[in-house]
């Protein structure tokens, strides 16, 4: 199982979304809204982290998608 780490900048709203291994991406507040917006649709959640980087979307399984929504639900 892979760990997910999400931290969000209290500053600017960018979220850094870091697997294990140190691949990352970043999302903006707009991107991190629409995340949020979007509940548990793992689906739709994998499509909007696709639009900034495919390749790091498409290595996300439902359970480390859940865990993204979860941490940032906090």
């Amino acid at each position: 199982m892979s760990d997910v780490k999400v931290e969000v900048c209290s500053e600017t709203g960018i979220c850094s979304i870091i697997k294990d291994g140190g691949t990352k991406v970043d999302l903006i507040s707009p991107e991190v809204d629409a995340i949020r917006a979007a509940g548990g649709d793992v689906d739709a959640i994998k499509a909007l982290i696709s639009e900034c980087d495919s390749g790091f979307a498409g290595s996300l399984n439902a359970e480390e998608i859940e865990g993204i929504v979860s941490k940032l639900s906090e």
